[in-house]
């Protein structure tokens, strides 16, 4: 098969399955899912982030922007922080966007990281000003940070 075919299906294999995921976390953060049903469509999500991870080595040999933010994606919602940033800091290698360093902001974050966190963020509104989502994770950061000090200060 031709590299240019291969990476076309590649990309579009693993972008149905991020679309897949998105719609599954919808689904799970609707109010009206409760009990068993909840339960079998956490079940469906993780096997279908486990997908997408466990085809990381056909994704690196793609060297597609794309596809390492959606890995990092499926890492992130998987909770695989670190292995987030990895695909998100090789996604950067290949074109810096406020995207990729709001979602390492944001990874870091969530293992409360502030500083390194803050960095990122900084750098995404460097490179898009107007970005929501880099200036809330920014004010995530910030709290974080705040908190850290405050629980120095006693």
């Amino acid at each position: 098969m031709e590299e240019s075919t291969r990476k076309k299906n590649l990309f579009i294999f693993f972008g149905s399955i991020l679309v897949i995921v998105f719609f599954l976390v919808y689904i799970l953060n609707k109010p009206e899912n409760s009990g068993s049903n909840e339960t079998s469509v956490q079940s469906n999500l993780r096997s279908t982030l486990l997908e997408v991870i466990r085809n990381e080595n056909e994704i690196s040999k793609t060297k597609d922007y794309v596809t390492y933010i959606n890995l990092g994606l499926a890492y992130y919602n998987d909770g695989q922080l670190f292995k987030a940033i990895q695909a998100w800091e090789e996604a950067i290698k290949l074109k810096e966007t406020a995207k990729a360093h709001s979602n390492i902001c944001s990874a870091y974050c969530r293992m409360g990281l502030g500083q390194e966190a803050l960095k990122h963020c900084n750098r995404a509104l460097a490179i898009e000003p107007e970005n929501d989502l880099a200036a809330n994770n920014k004010k995530w950061a910030e709290n974080i940070l705040e908190r850290d000090t405050l629980s120095s200060e006693s």
